[in-house]
Formats: C-alpha cells, sequence, structure tokens
C-alpha cells in the first residue's frame, strides 16, 4: 500500500506519525514538478495536515468548498437553487 493511501486509512481512525505532513508535502512537490498548477487537497486527512501556507502552488480544499458550495446552495432559496 502506498504512504499516502495508508496516511489516508489511519488518519480516519486518528493515527497519523509526525513524519505525515512533510511526506504529503514531498508527493505534492513531485507532482508540482511535473507541471500541475495547483494542488487538490481531496480527502479531509490530506486537509488536516496540510494548508494552503504549506505549499506554492494554489490550493483547493475540498471539503471546504463542498461545504462552503453547500451552503450557498441551502441559503439561496427555491428561486436560485
Amino acid at each position: 500500500m502506498s504512504e499516502p493511501r495508508a496516511i489516508g486509512l489511519l488518519g480516519g481512525i486518528g493515527i497519523v506519525g509526525p513524519g505525515s505532513k512533510a511526506r504529503h508535502l514531498e508527493v505534492i512537490d513531485r507532482v508540482v514538478e511535473r507541471g500541475p498548477r495547483g494542488a487538490i487537497a481531496g480527502c479531509t486527512e490530506i486537509e488536516l495536515l496540510v494548508g494552503p501556507d504549506d505549499v506554492d502552488v494554489p490550493y483547493f480544499p475540498t471539503t471546504a468548498l463542498h461545504a462552503q458550495a453547500a451552503t450557498r446552495w441551502a441559503l439561496a432559496g427555491p428561486e436560485e437553487a
């Protein structure tokens, strides 16, 4: 099992080691070197480890983005939904 997947599984039960953040940042750096211009935090565990100030590219925390969109939709009313 790859380390990011293992961290995701273990993070779900509250087990994250001291090297977890550093390992995620290494993976993000390696991927960005290949061309992507942003980082998508595609699961809650990554958002808990890595924040926008930790990376040099645009950062998209999907849990927060989905929560904001759901709130906007819920508050928009039936005529705007």
